[in-house]
């Protein structure tokens, strides 16, 4: 993890919820995906994902 360099970090926390809408965009893009795959391509803790 790369603490920063994500594009979520650019979102405004107050209108956009952006590991929700980084997850979405991910899985819109792909027909099934592994945990492992979510939480690498986002940039989040195994905790941070499960929730």
């Amino acid at each position: 993890m790369s603490g920063g360099a994500h594009p979520r970090h650019q979102l405004d926390e107050l209108i956009h919820s952006p590991v929700r809408f980084f997850i979405a965009a991910t899985l819109a893009a792909v027909n099934q995906a592994e945990f492992r795959y979510v939480r690498d391509i986002i940039e989040v803790s195994d905790s941070v994902l499960s929730k």
